[in-house]
């Protein structure tokens, strides 16, 4: 496995695009999760889909890894991070469900944009860590962007905003916790235990939330799973092709992506007010992160989208 010391140099033309594509991919896959997610939240909890889709992401997990490294792979050597980091991830799938059941994708990914702000205040608190000017300015842009976004869709959708809301307060704590597991465990490791957590944890829910639910949204969970396996797998391969400074913006292709997916499966079109939002929010994203050293991005390379 390729390490940060031995990222491709300014050389590595072939690594780093290599590193975009499957950055861009990761990002489509974690869209199509989300619009297969949309397509069943009004017919079975939140909780059950959350269930399905960590459940087929940790079969695959159980049967491969094993076979290819053997269990001493799995080892942690912080298991209460990786049970904190499942939890908190968790709360950022499951709200993130709840939310689609009445905004649509792209009004649900501005609104979860708002992110990177709260990363950037929780790094100071944790390790000690300081934004300049600069930075502080990019990410006061970006979350205008959110605030302008939240105008049409409480209008829309009136409380359910808060579910997007607490999946960005949710995965900014995921994203430090999972910096904190990362000084000693690996992106594999990390992957893993995220997925054995969410599926124990929502299997002792089950039982509440269990709904009789047609092949074809088993099928659909299926997906879900080989897909947040793919993204995770995608993003740490991106991860050690490209640096933080180009992998960062290439996230805000989601919400083009979840525009198309909008129109395409539901015949949803975004109001003006979204799309000025967003474009706000993509502004914010570029400023913060060009030109910015690379050690100042380690906490906010991660879309806030990424980390299902």
């Amino acid at each position: 496995m390729l390490t940060r010391s031995s990222l491709p140099g300014p050389g590595g033309a072939t690594a780093t695009w290599t590193g975009a594509a499957c950055m861009l991919s990761a990002v489509l896959c974690f869209t199509l999760l989300d619009a297969l997610a949309k397509r069943m939240v009004g017919d079975a909890s939140p909780l059950f889909i959350a269930w399905g889709r960590y459940a087929f992401s940790l079969i695959p997990l159980l049967l491969l890894v094993p076979l290819l490294y053997g269990w001493r792979r799995l080892a942690t050597a912080q298991p209460r991070v990786q049970f904190a980091r499942g939890v908190t991830l968790i709360v950022a799938t499951t709200s993130m469900f709840a939310g689609l059941r009445l905004l649509p994708l792209a009004d649900a990914y501005a609104l979860s944009y708002s992110s990177p702000v709260l990363v950037a205040l929780l790094s100071r608190y944790a390790f000690g860590e300081w934004l300049n000017r600069r930075q502080w300015a990019a990410l006061a842009v970006g979350f205008a962007g959110v605030l302008i976004t939240i105008r049409p869709a409480f209008l829309q959708a009136g409380g359910a905003i808060v579910f997007p809301l607490l999946m960005a307060a949710s995965y900014a704590t995921y994203q430090v916790l999972t910096r904190t597991a990362r000084r000693t465990d690996d992106a594999l490791v990390c992957v893993f235990y995220a997925s054995l957590v969410g599926t124990l944890v929502l299997t002792a829910a089950l039982p509440f939330v269990w709904t009789p639910i047609p092949l074809e949204y088993w099928a659909s969970l299926v997906t879900m799973g080989v897909l947040g396996m793919s993204g995770h797998w995608l993003l740490a391969v991106a991860a050690n092709r490209a640096s933080p400074s180009l992998l960062a913006p290439l996230s805000y292709v989601q919400l083009a992506y979840a525009a198309l997916l909008d129109l395409a499966l539901f015949g949803l079109v975004p109001d003006r007010w979204t799309i000025a939002g967003s474009a706000i929010i993509v502004l914010g994203g570029l400023l913060l992160w060009y030109p910015t050293p690379r050690r100042q991005l380690a906490r906010l390379a991660e879309a806030p989208r990424s980390g299902r």
